[in-house]
């Protein structure tokens, strides 16, 4: 004889998947004819069989969901981790327009004492003009230092001394402009002050390209890097 489980009618509401028989009559159990005296009135069994059955419906039931949750999961993952790569070249790129419009204000301020005879020239390669023994100093070797490429090789915004391009130019105390100023030609060459400096103005400007985080994808509709630039003007001393 199957061993039966005992519960009230209300407590199956709701348990889909449970076979559920009404207890015999009370005289067919024990002959007692009397209804009213029967324990098992207005009750039901559940077997040992239908809750076995039960049982692995559950399983199966637990089963699909942990694979279903797992698809989803790989469907998810590869769009956040675009967005978050987004994000990140975002911020990437708003620090690294402060950084360069404060290594571009390093500039100008040394450019500020670039009167002839003074040693600070517009490039390393200016330094040849200067008189022996004296001290050189390039405006465009400040930037790099700001940019943190004064030792060469790739600094942590993944840029490198040659992708960078330094401007340096301006106008003399009486309007003569000199130099790669604002507005010039792009083979204008950079220059510092010749004549006339004091009250004159001195311009650093700073570009160049930021790889992107997220290029291999947005690479293929033109974007593989953003351009960034910097730019500081002052009063030569």
């Amino acid at each position: 004889m199957d061993l039966e489980y005992i519960f009230p009618l209300q407590g199956l509401r709701g348990n889909s998947g449970v076979r559920a028989v009404s207890r015999p009559a009370a005289s067919q159990v024990s002959g007692v004819r009397d209804a009213g005296r029967n324990p098992w009135a207005g009750q039901m069994i559940v077997t040992r069989a239908a809750s076995r059955s039960t049982g692995r419906a559950e399983a199966r039931r637990r089963t699909r969901a942990r694979g279903q949750a797992l698809v989803e999961f790989a469907l998810v993952v590869p769009v956040l981790m675009v967005i978050f790569l987004g994000m990140i070249d975002l911020g990437r790129a708003y620090y690294a327009g402060v950084v360069t419009e404060q290594a571009a204000r390093e500039g100008a301020r040394l450019g500020m004492n670039s009167s002839p005879g003074t040693g600070v020239v517009a490039s390393l390669a200016d330094c040849a003009l200067v008189q022996a023994n004296a001290d050189c100093t390039p405006i465009k070797s400040q930037v790099l230092n700001a940019l943190g490429l004064g030792a060469g090789g790739t600094n942590y915004l993944g840029i490198n001394p040659e992708n960078v391009n330094v401007f340096i130019g301006g106008y003399e105390s009486d309007g003569t402009a000199y130099g790669h100023y604002q507005g010039a030609a792009a083979n204008v060459a950079s220059a510092t002050c010749p004549a006339r400096c004091p009250g004159g103005q001195v311009q650093v400007e700073v570009r160049y390209d930021l790889p992107l985080y997220t290029q291999f994808l947005v690479g293929k509709l033109g974007f593989n890097s953003i351009n960034v630039r910097g730019y500081a003007t002052a009063t030569i001393f």
